[in-house]
């Protein structure tokens, strides 16, 4: 219980600091030129990083088995090559259709805005 409060507590904390920061460099995103302005765009431009991380993991590990599999003799030593082969495949495919599936469902699950406040209950003179 502890923690879980710990972590909500440093989360907002996060979102309120985020929000409030101004980067010195802007993030590489459309050639370094896009500013990032509030923590729904840190959260785009990290889910968008790992992404390319993850696939690039992905390729990595095709790679390696396939010359771990080209290299090998023995027959235990191909199929543990054509073990990491096919999951890193799966990875891959994991790793694309979370995004497709949330795009199918939805298309706004995949695009994240950052909340406007709302002014509907203003007392006049207060704001």
């Amino acid at each position: 219980m502890k923690k879980s409060l710990f972590l909500l507590f440093a989360f907002l904390i996060f979102l309120n600091v985020a929000h409030a920061y101004k980067l010195i460099v802007p993030l590489p995103l459309n050639g370094g030129t896009e500013e990032i302005n509030g923590p729904a765009e840190y959260i785009v431009a990290i889910y968008t990083y790992g992404l390319g991380l993850g696939a690039l993991l992905a390729l990595t590990m095709i790679v390696i088995g396939a010359v771990q599999y080209t290299l090998s003799e023995a027959i235990t030593s191909k199929e543990d090559a054509r073990d990491r082969i096919l999951k890193a495949i799966w990875g891959l495919i994991l790793l694309l259709a979370a995004t497709l599936i949330l795009n199918i469902l939805n298309p706004k699950l995949t695009t994240l805005e950052e909340p406007a406040p709302e002014f509907d209950n203003v007392i006049p003179g207060v704001i």
